[in-house]
C-alpha cells in the first residue's frame, strides 16, 4: 500500500494524473480497500475539483476493514476523522451546506474540541443563516 501511495506521490508531482490514479488503483489488485487509499483517490478528485466522485470515495473509507496487524503503518484517523472532514469540504464546495453540516457533526462526535470541526461548524451556521 505505501509504495502504491508513493508512486503515486511521485507522479503527481510530476502532474502525471493518469499515472497518478493508476498507482493508486493498482492496490486492488494486492489486497482488500483500505481507508487510507480510498481517501487518497478521494483526494486526487478533490483537487481536480470532481466533488462528487471525491464523495464516493472518502464514503468507502469507513467502511473498510481496518488491519489487525500491518506491515505498513495503520493510520486510525483514515477511518473516520480524515474521510469526514474532507466530505465537509466537498459538500460545502457543491453548495449542499445541510450535508456539510451533517458530516461536520460526524466529525465533532470524534474530535469534540477539534478546531477545524469548530470553525466549520461556525462557517456553516453563518452560511446557513444566509439562505
Amino acid at each position: 500500500m505505501n509504495a502504491c501511495i508513493e508512486l503515486s506521490d511521485c507522479y503527481a508531482i510530476k502532474r502525471d494524473n493518469e499515472n497518478c490514479l493508476k498507482a493508486l488503483l493498482q492496490y486492488f489488485e494486492i489486497d482488500v480497500p483500505r481507508a487510507e487509499i480510498c481517501c487518497k483517490i478521494g483526494h486526487y478528485y478533490k483537487v481536480r475539483n470532481e466533488f462528487e466522485k471525491a464523495i464516493a470515495w472518502y464514503s468507502l473509507a469507513p467502511y473498510t476493514i481496518k488491519p489487525e496487524e500491518s506491515i505498513g503503518m495503520i493510520k486510525p484517523m483514515y477511518w473516520d476523522y480524515v474521510p469526514y472532514m474532507e466530505i465537509v469540504i466537498c459538500y460545502y464546495k457543491l453548495g449542499d451546506i445541510e450535508k456539510a453540516v451533517y458530516y461536520n457533526e460526524k466529525v465533532a462526535q470524534i474530535k469534540p474540541n477539534d478546531e477545524k470541526m469548530l470553525s466549520n461548524r461556525y462557517l456553516l451556521a453563518k452560511m446557513k443563516m444566509k439562505k
